[in-house]
């Protein structure tokens, strides 16, 4: 059999997970003493195991997108905002399947993604990556003229805050570069609702200014535009912080 182990780092339970480094003091764990412990993936239809539960996606979406972190039980539930309880039975799920590394820390367990396994490796980097860009991409179909008419598009609200529900309205603040575009692009938005809403399910709520307006009401303390500024997404153009010089 192979000789795989893995490096466990008997570190103090007070150090920080994502900062630990190998010490003198390491356990190892033979790769038979792993196979003991997990259970084999399924080949076939693998995804309804992964993607069970809501806490197992977004457990993964967390270690995928930062792949060579650690993390305790405690420090997962933290970041996803979910019980733990809930996520130390949806860890201990995972690792059984192999998607999952665990290693002990004192009377703690951290975790890491198995990037080595082969649902890590060929599905879950390419789908969490393609997941954050459906609004860009989305957005980057509706006919406009970018970027000669547009020179900005700012999302906000509960969708840029992360607080939105299934049926939340997008709110978009599309900024133009003058008053004589502004007029051109209301219209091509309010055509463009219906394929939007057929492709994500969703509405948009567009707020369409004119970047001297922008900066002016900034300028001016607007509440809406400070809103915006403070919490926006821009999803494509100029920063808001060149939006507002």
């Amino acid at each position: 059999m192979v000789g795989w182990r893995a490096k466990l780092p008997a570190a103090g339970n007070d150090t920080p997970a994502e900062a630990l480094s190998c010490s003198e003091n390491e356990t190892y764990v033979s790769l038979s003493e792993h196979m003991a412990y997990n259970r084999n993936m399924r080949f076939r239809q693998p995804l309804d195991d992964i993607f069970r539960t809501a806490t197992r996606v977004k457990i993964l979406r967390l270690l995928t997108r930062n792949p060579e972190m650690v993390f305790t039980g405690r420090e997962i539930a933290r970041n996803i905002r979910v019980a733990n309880s809930n996520v130390s039975r949806a860890l201990s799920e995972l690792e059984k399947i192999g998607v999952l590394h665990s290693m002990a820390k004192g009377r703690s367990l951290l975790y890491r993604l198995n990037t080595r396994h082969i649902l890590c490796a060929r599905v879950l980097g390419n789908l969490f990556k393609e997941e954050t860009g459906n609004l860009n991409y989305v957005t980057g179909e509706i006919p406009l003229n970018w970027p000669r008419d547009i020179r900005s598009l700012i999302c906000y609200g509960s969708v840029a805050r992360g607080e939105e529900q299934v049926s939340s309205d997008v709110d978009l603040c599309f900024v133009t570069r003058g008053p004589s575009s502004r007029r051109s692009v209301v219209r091509k938005l309010e055509e463009a609702q219906a394929e939007f809403y057929l492709r994500t399910g969703n509405r948009f709520s567009p707020y369409v200014i004119s970047a001297p307006t922008f900066a002016s009401r900034y300028r001016r303390a607007d509440p809406l535009i400070r809103r915006i500024a403070s919490e926006g997404w821009v999803l494509r153009g100029d920063s808001i912080g060149e939006l507002v010089k």
